[in-house]
């Protein structure tokens, strides 16, 4: 199984679960963050699954429609990150650390 071993790798596939987090944290919750009738502050509408519009605060309702979009992005970043610094940081020789005694 594949595993994150550079640094690099680790904090942009962590920034990748936080924004994971936060979509299913909004999405997940919507009537927490929206209303039935819209006012000055919640004029970005999403009609959900049981068919009643909500009204969001326009970053919060962008986000739970493109949140998802962001995490698969994160992710793909997180991929490349992990292979880049792969390629550009070689790994000292396995055998160096295993063989090393204490004098």
């Amino acid at each position: 199984m594949p595993t994150l071993k550079t640094l690099a790798g680790k904090i942009a596939a962590y920034v990748a679960v936080l924004i994971l987090a936060a979509y299913w944290v909004t999405a997940g919750a919507q009537r927490n963050w929206g209303i039935t009738i819209p006012d000055d502050l919640h004029t970005y509408g999403i009609r959900n699954r049981r068919g009643a519009d909500l009204f969001f605060r326009p970053e919060v309702g962008w986000f739970i429609e493109h949140g998802f979009w962001i995490f698969l992005g994160a992710a793909a970043v997180a991929i490349v990150v992990e292979v880049v610094a792969r390629l550009v940081v070689k790994p000292t020789s396995e055998s160096d650390d295993t063989h090393m005694e204490l004098r």
